[in-house]
């Protein structure tokens, strides 16, 4: 496993590019984006959408100042390659942030499934929050599970690997 998937970073944008399912994701209105242009230099330039065009969800990446940066890609012949927005304009998608919010919601809860938390004890993402108070709540929580994590992912492998040799003829029990 590499290194950013066992942080907190790492798990937030492993739930939030498992959402980036190619949905179709149409601009609500009218709005100001990052265009991704890869022959230009720089590459990313501010572009203004009428509110009509259509995009398929693609990927993430995390931010430098928003937690999480969502990258759309545009179903019509268009200059650009893609843009990019930042998780605080995802709030005027209602459907992509619920889709996200109940996303990020359930794979916290297969990182508390994993830790051994107990359920009724446990915290939990809402699916009423904003994608940044879910973003919150995640970095939060997951920051202690992430020990506990490893140390159940260490005493599994250890329970396997004492087996492992329990019954098997050449090793043998006395």
């Amino acid at each position: 496993m590499s290194q950013l998937s066992e942080t907190t970073d790492g798990h937030l944008l492993k739930a939030i590019t498992d959402a980036c399912d190619g949905r179709i994701i149409q601009m609500p209105g009218p709005m100001a984006v990052t265009g991704v242009y890869p022959e230009r230099s720089p590459p990313f330039k501010t572009i203004k959408l009428k509110g009509i065009e259509e995009f398929l969800l693609a990927s993430a990446r995390i931010g430098n100042r928003q937690p999480i940066i969502l990258k759309l890609t545009p179903m019509d012949a268009v200059d650009y390659e893609a843009i990019e927005i930042e998780s605080n304009k995802i709030t005027q998608f209602e459907a992509l942030e619920k889709h996200l919010v109940d996303h990020l919601g359930g794979y916290f809860n297969l990182l508390l499934g994993e830790a051994g938390a107990d359920g009724l004890d446990a915290p939990y993402i809402a699916s009423g929050h904003s994608l940044n108070a879910a973003i919150t709540i995640f970095r939060r929580e997951v920051e202690p599970l992430l020990a506990r994590i490893k140390a159940t992912r260490l005493a599994k492998a250890e329970q396997a690997a004492a087996l492992a040799y329990a019954d098997n003829d050449d090793w043998g029990t006395w």
